[in-house]
Formats: structure tokens, sequence, C-alpha cells
């Protein structure tokens, strides 16, 4: 696989001239350390037959990746928000299972990014959140 997804890599250099360094760090350090979690309550979820919790966490985590250009995640999440309620369950396991295949992919490309493109990518991943300052 290609180190850098031209999508991802051009957003994420435009995050850091509008944004800074740190508060775009700190977007990815969320995507990166908080969304394998936030997948997981999908499936409890759909387990659950909590379609309106499915609906606003797959809102709220498709609009994340699509600020970091992860179109791909962005357009899945999109379809899980809106699947129709008699959607089957399995149908939705499924798209979670590609959501979560899709995630990985667009992981290694933040990472990659964050080692290649930033100075020090490490100093801010390891900071809890909202400790990125200069």
């Amino acid at each position: 696989m290609n180190r850098k997804h031209p999508i991802i890599s051009r957003r994420l250099q435009v995050l850091v001239q509008e944004c800074g360094e740190d508060l775009t760090c700190e977007l990815l350090r969320i995507f990166l350390t908080d969304y394998p979690a936030w997948i997981d309550r999908l499936s409890v979820d759909v387990n659950q037959d909590d379609r309106i919790g499915l609906h606003f966490k797959a809102d709220q985590m498709k609009s994340g990746a699509a600020n970091l250009g992860a179109v791909e995640l962005a357009h899945l999440l999109e379809t899980l928000e809106n699947a129709p309620k008699e959607t089957p369950q399995h149908e939705l396991k499924n798209l979670i299972e590609q959501i979560n295949v899709e995630y990985e992919k667009s992981g290694l490309w933040v990472q990659a990014f964050l080692q290649e493109e930033l100075h020090d990518p490490n100093t801010y991943l390891d900071r809890p959140s909202g400790q990125f300052h200069n």
C-alpha cells in the first residue's frame, strides 16, 4: 500500500496551514485513539437495535472522518447513518465491518502523515487530550 493517500495527505496539509499543527495533531490523536472504541459502540447499538444511537454516532464519526479527508470512511458512515429502519441487523453488522476495515486503512495513512510531515509526531500522540500547546 502507498504510504500516502493523496486526499488525506492534502486535507491534513490544509488543516495544518489553517488550524496549526497543535490542533491538527489533536484531531489526529482523537481519530487514532478514540475511533476504535466508537466503532465498537456502533456494534453495540446494532446488537441492541438502538437505531437512534447508531444514527447519531455514525453522524459524529462521519464528520470527523470527512474533516480529515478519509472520504471512503465518511461515505460508509453516511451509509450507516442513513440506513432505513428495516435494514436487517446482519447487513448493518457487515457495514460496520467495512467501516472497521476502512478505518484501519485510513489510520495507516494518518500515521504516515504524522511520521512524514510533522516534526516529532510522538510528542503529540503521547500527550493526553487538550495538552497540545507550543
